[in-house]
């Protein structure tokens, strides 16, 4: 079961405010792009100024129907904008409580419809999956570059978590 989804994050915060937010709460982190709209088209602009702690920028294509999921970085902490398309985001905390695990699970649907810089901090298992009917372009940002002989990155199967998340379309 999805316990919450994802809140919208005050925009006076700078994005490194943000980020030690989100580090801090071991919570992903919602903000809100400015955008610019007239009759040529839309733009995000300055997203991430003054942005610290720059690892590596990173462009993923995902074709309707996929679900890329789960993973989750010991150290790394991502910046996802979808810049095209739509994505469902699934977000999971896992931690053990004595002698059981505990999950704490959040949603968003982010894209062109939801414009937004969703931050994950590390620790938390995320993935996605297309929602629109055409492909979604994933511009993702990291704070550290990938190291080819030690991936900060851990990996569960797509319905690792399908006891309390799942990826399809929820009809209400």
């Amino acid at each position: 079961m999805i316990e919450k989804h994802i809140k919208f994050r005050d925009t006076n915060e700078s994005i490194n405010e943000s980020i030690e937010h989100a580090k801090r709460s071991k919570q992903p982190v919602l903000l809100k792009p400015q955008t610019y709209q007239d009759d040529r088209g839309w733009s995000f602009m300055n997203m991430l100024q003054g942005l610290k702690n720059f690892g590596q920028a990173n462009f993923s294509h995902i074709h309707p129907g996929t679900i890329k999921a789960w993973h989750k970085h010991e150290k790394q902490t991502d910046l996802w904008v979808v810049i095209q398309g739509d994505l469902k985001v699934g977000i999971v905390h896992e931690s053990k409580s004595t002698s059981q695990l505990d999950h704490r699970a959040w949603a968003t649907v982010i894209g062109e419809h939801n414009p937004s810089i969703l931050i994950i901090p590390p620790e938390l298992w995320h993935g996605c999956t297309v929602t629109s009917s055409s492909p979604a372009g994933l511009l993702y940002i990291t704070d550290k570059a990938y190291n080819v002989s030690r991936p900060d990155e851990r990996r569960y199967p797509y319905d690792h978590f399908g006891s309390f998340f799942k990826w399809e379309i929820e009809h209400r």
